[in-house]
């Protein structure tokens, strides 16, 4: 009781080695006093044996053996509440890193989804003025896209059959906007449809492949999006043939907010288990994913 309300107070280490020090001398004779009366009380020891035997000089002779029982259960119980403390830090920081983590995921996503909705609510001014019938179909699209988004709320994973739905809800968005101008290929390997993939990380790919793959020489686009597994991983691979990364000392200069979202967000979700790439190859520009496959609920 002395040593936890020690610690609560917080007292300086060299008083408090005083205080253990006159305490455990009081024990001392306290402990001395008590066990010779006891043994007074039953019988086993006459007055003037106990007496006898709690005189000073005898106290002290076996002092030393009572400082070693009393420091060794100090050490013992502060050794107790420091570990105790120490775990539960360990479970407080651990629980704030999670705060922390799932905090900046939602403020990813709250970056990109308005990110999103402002770029297809352009796109619908636009086809206003072309075709009020195309730009009512864009508005129930998006409706459709906000729906989805809705019902997927505030989780960070949700299995890929979704996203792909989302994706082709954007697609159809992006077909009556751009007409015979680009076109899509879809593949997705059978059995993956379950697994679990980050919420909109293939949106975003696609909003960048149509800002930056347009260009002056290419005017007509082809996005294909396959995905598909490797070992216990799943590879997602959004490739287009619009016009080419530019890159500066290693570094592509084309990268926007979207694609350094989808970094950040796998950083969170995979870290130290995921990979990203974006490279040129063979006229394609190619946007590489790869992370753990995880089956849904998981």
């Amino acid at each position: 009781m002395l040593t936890k309300y020690l610690l609560e107070k917080e007292i300086g280490w060299k008083k408090l080695l005083g205080i253990h020090f006159l305490f455990s001398i009081v024990l001392s004779f306290f402990i001395f006093y008590i066990s010779n009366g006891i043994l007074w009380i039953i019988g086993k020891m006459t007055f003037e044996e106990y007496l006898q035997g709690t005189k000073i000089y005898k106290i002290l002779a076996v002092m030393d053996y009572n400082f070693l029982i009393y420091f060794s259960m100090t050490c013992l119980i502060y050794a107790y509440y420091y570990f105790f403390d120490y775990k539960q830090k360990i479970n407080t920081i651990a629980k704030y890193e999670k705060i922390v983590s799932e905090t900046e995921l939602n403020l990813l996503k709250a970056q990109l989804q308005p990110h999103f909705i402002f770029n297809t609510l352009n796109a619908i001014y636009i086809l206003i003025d072309k075709s009020s019938e195309l730009a009512k179909k864009s508005v129930l699209n998006l409706s459709e896209l906000l729906r989805e988004s809705i019902k997927i709320g505030k989780r960070n994973l949700v299995p890929l059959h979704m996203e792909i739905d989302m994706v082709e809800k954007y697609v159809e968005l992006l077909k009556i906007r751009y007409n015979d101008d680009i076109s899509f290929k879809l593949n997705v390997e059978e059995g993956l449809h379950s697994c679990s993939v980050p919420n909109l990380i293939i949106q975003p790919l696609l909003e960048n492949a149509v800002k930056h793959g347009f260009g002056v020489d290419y005017l007509k686009l082809d996005i294909n999006i396959n995905i598909e597994g490797s070992g216990s991983n799943m590879v997602v691979v959004v490739k287009n043939n619009g016009v080419p990364l530019d890159f500066v000392d290693g570094k592509n200069e084309g990268t926007r907010l979207g694609i350094q979202n989808i970094i950040e967000r796998l950083r969170h979700l995979y870290p130290n288990s995921y990979s990203f790439s974006m490279f040129n190859d063979n006229g394609w520009v190619v946007v590489r994913i790869q992370l753990p496959i995880e089956q849904e609920g998981k």
